[in-house]
């Protein structure tokens, strides 16, 4: 048996099906590749045909295979391609009977999409016959083909099927097994579970889907029906948990007055309760009346009869000194709070809290004694390494350098993530620089310059001694090679990919997507299925799919190897996807093309259709009112926010708009990513606290971890592209600094020798 037949995608029939095909089939999966574009030739009788089809000229199209066909008849019996486009050329044209036929005669032998022509041939004859839905055949498709990814639509037909007709329990089943098979259910899938719970009169379902419905779909009009329901089932039962459900879906979306309209609401019906008095807490801070909040949280034995809520008014108080601009009465509150209750999951998270705005206070004695004790109290909590790297800081920060690096050595050795390791040793070499001892420097940097790929830290140290040793000529000709040594697996797995390809050439990206994330959940393949797999959807122009199964790949076979060894991954991830708009952008705004692919990459990991939980959009993550202030100022009009996932307009709108960051920060790279993170009013403040030319200090104290963690991600994957663009060429932000050192050096060194 050849190797490859083991790896094949999850298919039809039962379980994982090995597909063995003729050298005919073989000869078709090249024409199906041809069809799809992957391939190149020359033209051919059927490539208008195919054209048109993929444009979704489905009329045109038929009559194209027609002419084709009356050239070379026997194609039309022996490629299931072509019969099986024929007959979605039908069914798109609303011929459900003559596509019904073909699909039916394609499905009756054995292929690797047997299950696809089974579900559209059912499909097709119920949209010829709207009043007779084939439940028979829908029951025993999922019988047939449980492995399907169709059975999830199979279940919602059922599912709509006995909705229609009164079934309630048969539609609450089938729905309900929908929500188990799909990896990503809909708002809508919800909301039918929601509204047959209702005529089912289970109201204990009604209200746990309708809570649903607000988390799944909060903007859609549906929410607004859920809530409508949750609102006058709590006029009849006075719950308070769907009080809180509606309280909470209503300051998500900031919907401050409706709030204000339960709460009086609320105290009408059941009276000023303990609840009610937390929820109008939260409302009132929501509402930015901190004043109100803190003469209520100050004084909440008189307003809570239980202590259970002082817990919370106790956060709520110090959140509230905070906005209103009394930093100490915070952090004397949050330091109460952790003395109060030592053992709360938030407690680790006070004491930075109240260490961090201790420093912004400049009262570093305080802060150092807070992180002190975050550490020792809290050593397995996230912010455990972070307070132990800060109490260094602060050493450093106050020109105590030998403190500091000895802080740093003492936490090296207790420290076990790689990544606090290696920024605790950047740190101590920086101690000797300030200290005047360039030589020791060098030698500390050069350590962590063995491995430069490791983390930020290492990568900076990396391009800072490049002064011509050995390690660096070496690493500057693998990566220039690099480009070279590129594995394809996709020739030895392109009969485990037969079934994706049909899919998608023959019924859309829509299925393809189905298929891939079907097979993905299950994920019982070996990593050599999962990296041809991504050369296929690089091939297809899925880029963001491609980069996250070669992301998988790396992290789940090779991410403790050493990364020469795996030099053929690690061009995977740290693609040139889009390089001919990005290289254009480029050009024209004065930037580095890494720059640009290493923003794309950590904003949207390439994928284009993406929107975050900010309202981002795209492969450069525009939030809308930013990308119409820039569409303006280029002469461009944004019409529709849909517009943003068009590589085209992102790439140039989030070039622009970058380019315009580093003008208003003087070219300071590390500002103008903050500002491209957390937004350029908030870096203008953040300079002004942190007036330093030393961008490292600068990074390590921004106020936000994620934007912290944000610009030290883009600064490495940026210096990492530059050196696979232009390999032996030192960026240039950090071409002047090694000189610099290295002048003092020799200056220091011929003082010596006098």
């Amino acid at each position: 048996m050849r190797k490859h037949e083991n790896h094949v995608s999850p298919g039809v029939g039962g379980g994982r099906i090995r597909v063995t095909l003729s050298g005919a089939a073989v000869r078709g999966i090249f024409w199906m590749l041809l069809s799809a574009g992957v391939l190149s030739a020359g033209e051919n009788i059927f490539h208008r045909a195919d054209r048109l089809y993929r444009n979704g000229r489905y009329q045109d199209a038929l009559q194209a295979y027609r002419v084709a066909l009356q050239q070379y008849p026997h194609l039309g019996k022996n490629s299931l391609l072509i019969s099986a486009k024929i007959g979605m050329c039908f069914y798109r044209t609303g011929q459900y009977r003559r596509a019904s036929r073909i699909f039916e005669l394609a499905s009756r032998e054995a292929s690797a999409i047997q299950d696809f022509l089974r579900f559209f041939h059912i499909k097709s004859r119920f949209l010829a016959e709207p009043g007779r839905m084939p439940v028979g055949d829908l029951r025993n498709f999922e019988a047939r083909f449980p492995q399907s990814p169709l059975t999830v639509v199979a279940d919602s037909l059922l599912g709509e099927y006995y909705y229609r007709f009164g079934v309630w329990d048969s539609a609450a089943i089938f729905y309900r097994k929908v929500l188990s098979r799909s990896g990503q259910p809909s708002g809508k899938t919800y909301f039918r579970l929601f509204q047959v719970s209702l005529l089912r009169r289970d109201t204990t379902a009604a209200e746990k889907y309708a809570r649903n419905v607000l988390q799944k779909v909060p903007g859609d009009t549906l929410a607004l029906q859920a809530l409508q329901w949750l609102r006058a089932r709590f006029e009849q039962t006075g719950k308070e948990s769907l009080f809180k459900d509606m309280v909470d879906y209503l300051l998500r979306q900031k919907r401050l007055r409706e709030v204000e309209g339960l709460l009086n609401r609320y105290a009408a019906l059941r009276g000023k309760t303990d609840f009610y008095q937390f929820q109008r807490l939260r409302w009132l801070y929501r509402s930015g009346r901190y004043g109100e909040v803190i003469r209520m949280a100050s004084r909440k034995e008189r307003y809570f009869r239980h202590p259970k809520y002082y817990r919370d008014a106790d956060l709520y108080l110090a959140r509230a000194y905070l906005r209103s601009g009394q930093r100490r009465r915070s952090i004397e509150v949050y330091l109460h709070f952790q003395r109060r209750y030592p053992g709360d999951k938030l407690a680790p998270e006070v004491l930075w809290k109240a260490a961090w705005l201790s420093e912004e206070e400049f009262r570093f004695e305080r802060a150092q004694r807070v992180y002190r004790l975050l550490a020792e109290r809290y050593p397995r909590s996230s912010f455990g390494p972070e307070a132990r790297f800060r109490e260094g800081l602060i050493a450093y920060r106050k020109t105590a350098y030998r403190k500091a690096r000895r802080l740093w050595e003492h936490h090296l050795n207790r420290e076990t993530h790689p990544d606090s390791r290696m920024r605790l040793k950047y740190w101590i070499a920086k101690t000797y620089l300030k200290e005047g001892d360039f030589l020791t420097y060098w030698e500390r940097l050069g350590e962590l310059a063995e491995r430069p790929f490791q983390t930020y830290y290492n990568l900076k140290a990396f391009l800072l001694t490049r002064d011509g040793r050995g390690l660096h000529r070496r690493i500057d000709s693998i990566l220039w090679n690099s480009h070279r040594s590129q594995l394809s697996l996709l020739p030895e797995y392109l009969e485990s990919m037969e079934r994706f390809v049909l899919i998608r050439e023959i019924f859309g990206a829509r299925y393809f997507d189905l298929e891939y994330r079907f097979v993905l959940r299950r994920g019982n393949a070996d990593w050599k299925f999962w990296y041809a797999l991504g050369e296929l959807q690089e091939r297809l122009g899925n880029y963001g799919s491609a980069f996250r199964l070669f992301r998988r790949v790396f992290f789940r076979q090779f991410a403790g190897r050493n990364w020469e060894e795996v030099l053929f991954i690690f061009k995977r991830l740290y693609p040139l996807y889009y390089f001919d708009l990005v290289h254009q952008n480029a050009a024209r705004w004065g930037l580095s093309p890494a720059l640009i692919l290493a923003i794309m990459k950590k904003e949207s990991a390439f994928e284009t259709r993406i929107t975050s939980y900010a309202n981002a959009y795209g492969l450069m993550q525009l939030i809308p009112p930013t990308a119409r202030q820039v569409s303006r100022q280029l002469g461009q009009t944004l019409k529709d926010n849909l517009q943003l996932f068009d590589p085209a307009r992102n790439i140039l709108l989030g070039s622009y708009y970058f380019r315009s960051l580093m003008r208003r920060f003087q070219g300071n790279l590390y500002y103008a990513l903050a500002a491209y993170n957390a937004g350029p009013g908030r870096v203008d403040r953040w300079s002004k606290v942190l007036s330093t030319e030393d961008d490292d200090f600068f990074m390590e104290n921004i106020e936000f971890e994620q934007t912290r963690r944000y610009v030290r991600v883009v600064m490495q994957f940026y210096w990492t592209y530059s050196l696979l663009l232009f390999p032996g060429k030192t960026p240039e932000e950090l071409l002047l600094f090694p000189e610099n050192i290295i002048n003092q050096t020799e200056t220091r060194s011929s003082g010596r020798l006098e």
